[in-house]
């Protein structure tokens, strides 16, 4: 999670507590969309929240990576971005397909196309979960898929 500002705009505990528990809702009620799109169980971990500049964020373990990127147009302001392995994305990809192995999978249009659709759907959860803790409406704008693996690095999907 990245503050905006300056580093003189440190989070209290209590706002990193929030930020803990609104993420932990959101991202669980993510992984239940997940689960029912892929007929089977999916975990997630509890958030580890941590401000840090954008520029100091290393991605280079997760690289190379599929990610989404969505902005909230309504209800709250910035941006939200679920990023995962690209061998992660093959797993999910070869249960949606029913297919043996993850090995067999490329990152063809259909295949960019279905992830792009299961995270639409995950981030949408997560919007409507954060809806109701808030208490007002929240909505997010088309998915913007993000793709490294054809060798760029997350970083300069940014820059």
């Amino acid at each position: 999670m990245t503050s905006a500002g300056t580093n003189n705009d440190k989070l209290t505990n209590m706002e990193v507590d929030v930020i803990g528990e609104v993420m932990n809702i959101s991202m669980g009620t993510a992984a239940t969309a997940m689960s029912t799109i892929l007929n089977t169980k999916v975990n997630i971990t509890t958030p580890k929240i941590e401000t840090i500049g954008v520029e100091e964020f290393e991605f280079t373990d997760l690289e190379p990576v599929i990610g989404v990127l969505i902005n909230y147009v309504e209800g709250i302001e910035g941006a939200n971005v679920l990023l995962l392995k690209e061998t992660d994305m093959k797993k999910i990809l070869s249960q949606l397909f029913d297919m043996e192995t993850s090995d067999d999978i490329e990152f063809d249009e259909i295949s960019k196309s279905a992830i792009g659709e299961i995270m639409n759907q995950m981030m949408g959860a997560a919007a409507g979960a954060l809806a109701s803790f808030l208490g007002r409406v929240v909505n997010i704008s088309p998915p913007v898929l993000l793709d490294t693996t054809n060798n760029k690095s997350i970083k300069e999907l940014f820059s």
